[in-house]
């Protein structure tokens, strides 16, 4: 599957039901690698808002018990 562009919002709860929501979209060229172009444009919208990114830790799902 070719992507063309790739898009992530993040909505962050200020209290007093207020909010601020920041979206931005990144233009692919066929040469990119989709998976750290994701990274890239997480890490720069939840720096934009002041958020302290987290990375997920692997899950190895062969470890548990059925």
């Amino acid at each position: 599957m070719k992507y063309q562009t790739i898009t992530y919002q993040r909505v962050v709860n200020l209290g007093s039901y207020e909010s601020k929501r920041l979206e931005m979209t990144m233009e692919l060229n066929e040469q990119d690698d989709v998976a750290q172009c994701c990274r890239e444009l997480i890490n720069q919208v939840e720096s934009t808002l002041g958020i302290e990114t987290k990375t997920p830790k692997p899950t190895n799902y062969d470890d548990k018990p059925y």
